[in-house]
């Protein structure tokens, strides 16, 4: 199985990483230290919708062909499989 991966045409990061909005996280606490640094634990989300993917190196936003931000992991996964795209960025 071949794995397609996002590239950015801005800077070339090989990463992208998908924006969220009206979301509840929540993060189990495991203790303080001896510095008084809180200690986290593992951490769980709920509710929330996709407001868009994004470079994780420089930030540039995802656009389709049409210049229209992609906000669901369908039309993400869609755009980078196209063997044409140029997986554009907003500037």
């Amino acid at each position: 199985m071949s794995v397609k991966k996002f590239k950015c045409s801005k800077c070339g990061c090989r990463r992208a990483e998908e924006v969220m909005v009206n979301v509840t996280e929540s993060i189990a606490i495991e203790g303080v230290d001896e510095d008084g640094y809180v200690i986290y634990g593992n951490s769980s989300n709920d509710g929330g919708e996709i407001d868009r993917y994004q470079c994780l190196k420089c930030g540039e936003v995802v656009l389709d062909e049409q210049g229209r931000k992609i906000a669901s992991s369908e039309h993400f996964a869609n755009f980078i499989r196209k063997p044409t795209n140029k997986k554009r960025v907003k500037k």
